[in-house]
C-alpha cells in the first residue's frame, strides 16, 4: 500500500512494506500512525514541497524516537531504563510520575515507559496491558516540557 501526499509542485509518493512487529501490527503502519496522530501531520497546510519536507525531517524524527521507545519497552521489560533514557529523563520521569526522589539504579526499562505513559494519559489499570504510542507520545512532550522548566529554573536560580 503507498502513501500519497499531494503538494502545488507535484506529487511525493512514499512505499510501504509490512513487517512484523510486537502486536501484530506492521512497523511501518505503527511509525505512520505516530506522523498522523502524534504529530498530527495532516493538518498541516505548508504551501511548498520544501515547507513539507522541512515539516517532515522534524516528524521523522519524532516518530522515530516515540517508535522505538514503545517496542523497545515490550521486547526488552527487564533491561535497564538507562538504555533508552539519559539519566536525567527518566530521573524526571520517576520523580514525577512516583512524586519522591528517583532511586540510586535505573528502573526496568517496562517500568519507566509506563510511567512515560501515564504521564501521557495510560492509566495502568490491570486488564489495560502494554501503553500504546499515543500515551507514550504524549507522557514524552510533558517530559521534555518539566525538563525545560527544571532547566530554567536552575538557570536562573545559579547565582
Amino acid at each position: 500500500m503507498a502513501v500519497t501526499h499531494q503538494c502545488p509542485g507535484g506529487r511525493l509518493r512514499r512505499g510501504g512494506h509490512e513487517s512484523a512487529v510486537g502486536s501484530g501490527q506492521g512497523g511501518i503502519e505503527l511509525f505512520f500512525r505516530v506522523l498522523k496522530q502524534g504529530c498530527q501531520i495532516e493538518r498541516l497546510r505548508l504551501m511548498t514541497a520544501p515547507r513539507l519536507l522541512n515539516a517532515l525531517a522534524i516528524y521523522l524524527i519524532i516518530a522515530w524516537r516515540s517508535h522505538p521507545l514503545t517496542m523497545m519497552g515490550r521486547a526488552y521489560p527487564e533491561a535497564s531504563g538507562e538504555v533508552v533514557f539519559a539519566p536525567r529523563e527518566w530521573q524526571t520521569i520517576y520523580t514525577m510520575q512516583f512524586h519522591s526522589r528517583p532511586p540510586a539504579l535505573p528502573p526496568p526499562l517496562r517500568d519507566v515507559v509506563r510511567a512515560l505513559a501515564q504521564l501521557g494519559g495510560f492509566l495502568a489499570r490491570t486488564g489495560d496491558g502494554e501503553p500504546g504510542l499515543k500515551a507514550i507520545w504524549q507522557g514524552y512532550q510533558r517530559v521534555h516540557d518539566f525538563l525545560y522548566a527544571i532547566e530554567t529554573h536552575l538557570a536562573i536560580n545559579a547565582s
